[in-house]
């Protein structure tokens, strides 16, 4: 059986029983805690440290992150982050990592409330696509324009915002995005 799960770690007594009865399981793009089976997953670390380094290489020095969820992929790409800042010499700033989902929804209204706070910083590393194109919706709608006044990367290779917001406002960030990380399916790395 192959496994996309969007589950919480705490709801896998399905999947539990299920390897139990004897059932093969292959989770794809996110672990699940406490399960032991084959996975293939994306190096989420690598992408949060990529997209980090992309935005210091830019020169921003105060880069804010929208955490996403409990899941994996969230907590390995803020992983990511946490070592790009200490690589180059920033410092953590817990006042600039605002939890978020992994909707568009959950990026618009994370953003909104950061707006309103008034202490956006130069640039933002948004845990997946959605909660990116959210907040630059977010960001748009409060008059913030989006890279010259901050900056966003997320993740993820999701193409659908083009339709939403406009090509050449996705434009850039899709271009880093093509040239920092693989085609889906050539960076996957198999943990058993």
């Amino acid at each position: 059986m192959i496994v996309a799960s969007a589950l919480a770690d705490s709801e896998v007594r399905f999947y539990r029983q299920l390897l139990k009865d004897g059932a093969k399981i292959v989770l794809i793009d996110r672990l699940l805690n406490g399960l032991k089976c084959s996975s293939v997953i994306t190096d989420d670390v690598e992408v949060g440290r990529l997209a980090t380094e992309h935005l210091i290489k830019l020169g921003h020095k105060q880069i804010g992150h929208l955490r996403g969820t409990t899941a994996s992929t969230s907590l390995d790409r803020y992983k990511g982050y946490e070592l790009s800042l200490e690589g180059a010499g920033l410092r953590l700033r817990s006042s600039i990592v605002k939890e978020c989902g992994f909707t568009e929804a959950d990026g618009y209204a994370a953003m909104k409330r950061w707006v309103e706070e008034g202490s956006l910083p130069s640039a933002i590393f948004a845990a997946n696509d959605p909660a990116a194109i959210g907040a630059m919706s977010a960001l748009h709608d409060s008059g913030v324009r989006v890279p010259e006044d901050v900056a966003i990367v997320g993740a993820g290779r999701i193409h659908y915002g083009a339709c939403r917001l406009g090509w050449d406002e996705l434009q850039s960030d899709l271009a880093f995005e093509e040239q920092a990380f693989p085609r889906p399916g050539e960076s996957l790395r198999h943990r058993t």
